[in-house]
């Protein structure tokens, strides 16, 4: 089995750009290193096939990468992000690692219990499906060959993408088993009920998130996370 975690590589200015304003670029930037590196570590004890797919890279981002301890970095390939889901399914049927599951590095709270969940639902379902809160999803899997159809003409980044990756599934006759949602963080209103929510856990979130709760921790101190802000 192979778990592919989506990801744009961590350079200022190409990451986390809707949340700049309030925060500047290199902060949003330091953000997705901790919310990535946090989902890559998190799910390290799953003992599934790990790669972590960018979407672009550059030479420096990939020797911090590695430097991080992440491994098994690919490309993604494809215009769109359903071309660039179909291809990353594709090449791990192709290389015997099916069933799959793809997440992205938005969700740095969800519990690898989740993913464990996933896995369990492809022994006897052909897809899953994790929805997010805003209406896209933060997981999917396969445990067949994917088929392009299954990913075109829908609206990504709407809130409507998730009823449409359902639709597309079983216009293909494919029946997905549907996770409880789970929150992705793409606005800072998002960050600051994530931050709530961490400090809400019995360990203030260290256990599930602790790059991201020690950087929120930071900038709580500093002023910075407050809905003024925002």
């Amino acid at each position: 089995m192979r778990l592919i975690q989506f990801a744009r590589a961590p350079v200022p200015g190409r990451v986390k750009t809707r949340m700049c304003p309030p925060l500047a670029p290199g902060q949003a930037c330091e953000l997705h290193q901790a919310f990535l590196l946090d989902i890559w570590h998190g799910h390290a004890a799953l003992g599934a096939d790990r790669l972590l797919a960018l979407a672009d890279s550059s030479p420096s981002s990939l020797d911090w990468l590695k430097a991080q301890g992440v491994e098994n970095i690919t490309g993604q390939r494809g215009r769109d992000l359903g071309e660039r889901m179909f291809h990353a399914f594709a090449d791990a049927f192709a290389a015997g690692s099916g069933p799959a599951v793809i997440i992205g590095s938005d969700a740095p709270a969800m519990p690898a219990q989740s993913i464990a969940t996933a896995f369990e639902c492809l022994q006897s379902n052909p897809a899953v499906l994790g929805p997010a809160a805003d209406g896209g999803y933060v997981l999917i899997g396969l445990h067949v060959p994917p088929q392009a159809a299954w990913f075109e003409t829908i609206d990504w980044g709407t809130d409507r993408v998730f009823r449409q990756q359902l639709e597309r599934l079983e216009q293909g006759g494919i029946r997905a088993c549907v996770l409880p949602p789970q929150e992705d963080v793409d606005h800072f209103a998002e960050l600051l009920h994530l931050d709530s929510r961490l400090r809400g856990l019995p360990d203030g979130g260290l256990g599930a998130a602790p790059r991201t709760v020690r950087l929120l921790e930071s900038w709580s101190r500093e002023g910075l996370l407050s809905p003024v802000a925002g």
